[in-house]
């Protein structure tokens, strides 16, 4: 997405997605060319895709969100989702130590990450906080491109494939 006012010293919630250039309306085209003979493709753009590309001033958290919601309601995942931008105190704290803080306000014991974090986290530093550090990684999923976007899996296998295959995975 294109943004208005982004810079790296900015949090997400001050950073507003840029509905004024015709790069949403070429995006929406070249879903359609990629995957509108999928089975899936009117459900996905109608369900998740459509709703949020609407032009509006929103920040990208926001909009973010918005979208994770929407995919995690479409594959019957149930968990809460929190905005860090406004319910946390020292966002603006980098790194590890905003996730430390995060994870400490809500009184967690341990924090799950992407696998690509093991190069950016240490489980040492994180257990000097008192929390466990760990990284999910995905195992033998039955998907032609496993890391591909959620949008690509959605538009390209069926609901109840999908939320089948995000079940298959391991904790590190």
């Amino acid at each position: 997405l294109q943004v208005s006012g982004g810079s790296q010293n900015k949090n997400c919630n001050e950073v507003f997605v840029n509905f004024e250039h015709d790069y949403i309306n070429k995006f929406l085209k070249t879903l359609k060319i990629l995957y509108s003979k999928n089975e899936g493709y009117e459900e996905i753009m109608d369900e998740i895709i459509t709703p949020h590309f609407i032009e509006r001033h929103i920040p990208i958290s926001e909009f973010n969100l918005g979208l994770i919601e929407s995919i995690c309601k479409k594959l019957e995942i149930d968990t809460r989702i929190i905005s860090t931008s406004t319910e946390f105190e020292n966002t603006h704290l980098k790194k590890e130590k905003g996730l430390q803080s995060i994870s400490k306000q809500l009184n967690a014991d341990s924090y799950i990450n992407a696998i690509g974090g093991t190069k950016l986290y240490s489980k040492e530093d994180f257990k000097k906080a008192g929390i466990d550090l760990l990284f999910i990684k995905m195992s033998d999923v039955e998907l032609e491109i496993p890391y591909a976007s959620i949008l690509h899996q959605l538009m390209s296998y069926p609901v109840d494939h999908i939320k089948n295959q995000i079940n298959k995975y391991e904790l590190i």
